[in-house]
């Protein structure tokens, strides 16, 4: 019974991370002081109620704990300019590739990341997706 539900979780965690791989990921900025570039699928960002969900992939120019990237599931507030995690997964490989670890522990506080600075890596994503946002509820 275990081995079954370990399967049936594993098989659907495979299948919806799958479509990251292969999906829509548009660069929205690589980090000057990293060299980290940041994608964004703004086809799988949704709104509800007032707060936006959105998926972010980094590719990593150095590994990180042995890993070369990381998809976390975000949400987003941009009436403040706040964002938090939800959800990380980190990947052997760039874009998503290879063996994966799965980290459900979301962030208790908020971050503002464009309050430190319009440049900020995590600022520009979070301005790019609340831009899409709004121009589709226009």
């Amino acid at each position: 019974m275990v081995n079954k539900l370990f399967l049936s979780i594993t098989t659907l965690f495979v299948l919806t991370f799958s479509s990251f791989t292969y999906g829509g990921w548009i660069e929205i900025t690589k980090s000057n002081s990293s060299g980290n570039t940041i994608y964004i699928d703004l086809d799988k960002v949704k709104k509800i109620n007032d707060y936006i969900y959105y998926y972010s992939l980094t590719d990593y120019r150095e590994p990180v704990f042995g890993d070369l990237s990381v998809i976390v599931y975000h949400e987003a507030d941009c009436k403040l300019s706040r964002e938090r995690g939800l959800n990380w997964v980190f990947f052997r490989g760039q874009m998503a590739q290879g063996k994966s670890i799965t980290e459900n522990n979301p962030d208790k506080e908020w971050a503002y990341p464009l309050s430190f600075s319009s440049s900020s890596s995590k600022g520009i994503a979070l301005k790019k997706v609340c831009e899409n946002i709004f121009k589709q509820s226009q």
